[in-house]
């Protein structure tokens, strides 16, 4: 059943449900440690014939593979919690750098079996069971995108914890401010969790249960594994030393933060087979078009000389970063429709990222140039600085192309060239270019 229809028909028959829920005998309830096959949202695979194209979704019966119980929504190193307050100390793009997550509930999950199919009664259990199944489904692959086994991605990473519509709470003014009306999803770096906030009237398919962001905001999960080494960290000024790598340096870097959001980006491309991540959700617009990465008009240099080039900040790097990747990917002769090579290349790609942090770490990482005047003072920046953003990109492109294979790396070295140019991959960077 296509989306539209999905939510219309499920809309107009809400209140017939509860009527008849209320008028009828207690449900049957799933007992913990049964498999369970559920109604979900999905993407309809067969509906993207190009990288660019928004993706048609399906409603229908699905089976979890991780989860075994339905009524907590966990199973091994996954689970969901309802409500609670996220405290929110610092955000950038769609990461929650630094928060603390306190209270929640398992969640309240209301439906009936119909032939063995757990069916949603209400737009908050769909809402929950279809999120669920994008994160059982993405940890059921884990070895698929990353290489690692399962158990060996738990061991190193943890429980995975979604939070679904947590209270927000943020400083404003030195008072704690609640808010229920955030629209959107997020990491939580460091505690490896996921919130999912509240829906709203202005998206199409809700961000909270899009596959597409969902696995944008796994992708930061594996950035953390693959680049972070499982060990994301936030900056205390009282550590802070300018002659070495000092906590918390890397990921308060503006560069790292845009290729951190385009990586994850190309993980919701590598899972979904579309780079549309947003227009789904939110419609036509200036930034949906300037993430749909396979469609970019613009390169680093344009982004980094003329002013109204794209308004996303660090993302619009990310989107270049993405484009990249696509372009190296193709020039693999790989095909953009086939789901196995991409998965194929995402493995290849952690395994860089993994190279090219410990290339950058290396004696207290003597390779990165001096941090800037906000990172000293443990402040993460939210505008580009041209020459000192430059040469940090050009630090982690001439890392990144160093651990490619001697095979492929003219490849890289081409494509990162065609698309950061001569301010983000500077001649200086290119040595193994040669």
């Amino acid at each position: 059943m296509i989306l539209a229809n999905v939510l219309k028909q499920f809309s107009a028959l809400s209140s017939f449900v509860f009527l008849l829920a209320a008028c009828s005998e207690p449900a049957a309830r799933k007992k913990a440690g049964e498999s369970f096959i559920a109604d979900v949202l999905t993407i309809d695979n067969a509906s993207v014939d190009s990288p660019g194209s928004v993706p048609k979704f399906r409603f229908g019966p699905q089976p979890f593979k991780i989860l075994t119980d339905v009524n907590d929504l966990s199973g091994e190193g996954l689970s969901l919690l309802q409500g609670g307050d996220l405290e929110v100390i610092e955000m950038a793009g769609s990461i929650i750098a630094n928060g603390l997550f306190t209270g929640g509930n398992r969640p309240l999950l209301e439906y009936r079996i119909n032939d063995g199919v757990v069916k949603p009664k209400t737009s908050k259990s769909l809402a929950m069971l279809s999120a669920m199944y994008q994160f059982d489904s993405l940890v059921a692959n884990i070895e698929l995108l990353t290489g690692k086994k399962p158990e060996e991605f738990s061991k190193e990473f943890g429980s995975l914890r979604v939070l679904f519509q947590p209270a927000i709470l943020m400083d404003d003014d030195g008072e704690q401010v609640r808010n229920y009306e955030t629209s959107n999803a997020a990491y939580v770096a460091g505690a490896k969790q996921f919130a999912l906030f509240k829906t709203s009237d202005s998206e199409k398919v809700p961000l909270s249960f899009n596959p597409q962001i969902i696995a944008h905001e796994f992708g930061h999960a594996i950035f953390e594994t693959a680049f972070y080494a499982n060990n994301y960290q936030t900056c205390d000024s009282k550590d802070f030393d300018k002659a070495n790598l000092f906590k918390g340096r890397l990921e308060l870097e503006y560069v790292i933060r845009g290729l951190n959001e385009g990586f994850a980006d190309f993980v919701s491309f590598a899972w979904t087979g579309s780079s549309n991540i947003l227009e789904s959700s939110i419609g036509k617009s200036s930034a949906s078009a300037q993430r749909n990465f396979s469609e970019l008009t613009f390169d680093y240099d344009a982004w980094s000389s003329v002013s109204n080039t794209c308004s996303g900040g660090f993302y619009c790097l990310g989107s270049v970063w993405a484009r990249t990747l696509l372009d190296i990917y193709q020039g693999f002769n790989f095909d953009v429709r086939n789901g196995d090579q991409r998965k194929q290349f995402l493995r290849e790609l952690v395994g860089m990222l993994k190279s090219t942090s410990e290339k950058l770490r290396a004696n207290n990482g003597a390779a990165l140039p001096p941090p800037d005047a906000e990172i000293e003072m443990c402040k993460p920046r939210q505008k580009r600085i041209g020459l000192i953003d430059d040469e940090m990109l050009g630090t982690f492109l001439k890392a990144f192309v160093e651990s490619s294979s001697a095979s492929s790396r003219k490849l890289y070295c081409e494509k990162i060239a065609l698309r950061f140019g001569s301010f983000g991959f500077a001649n200086k960077f290119r040595g193994s270019c040669s």
